[in-house]
């Protein structure tokens, strides 16, 4: 599998605010990909899944930590498009 990671660090917030950005930003793109979303509050951590794809995010401190795998049959297209994605809506999350 290959696979992609990203950090953010967002200073001046908590990580449960963090958190809660980040998983409004991955309910919708799991809902525009057709991903599983399941996320953990307690944890301030989720993932996301599909066939061919596999992702973590977990909020820490003043950092989001972001991760994806992708099978071989997800075209590199589209997996340059989802982390394309994932980072301008990380950029702009408290903007």
């Amino acid at each position: 599998m290959a696979g992609w990671k990203t950090e953010r660090s967002y200073g001046g917030k908590s990580a449960g605010e963090i958190y809660q950005a980040t998983k409004k930003v991955i309910e919708n793109l799991s809902g525009k990909y057709g991903l599983k979303h399941q996320p953990d509050d307690a944890a301030l951590s989720g993932t996301v899944s599909q066939l061919g794809v596999n992702g973590t995010y977990r909020a820490s401190g003043d950092k989001m930590t972001i991760e994806l795998s992708y099978g071989f049959l997800v075209p590199g297209g589209l997996r340059s498009k989802v982390q394309d994605e994932v980072n301008r809506q990380l950029d702009g999350l408290f903007a």
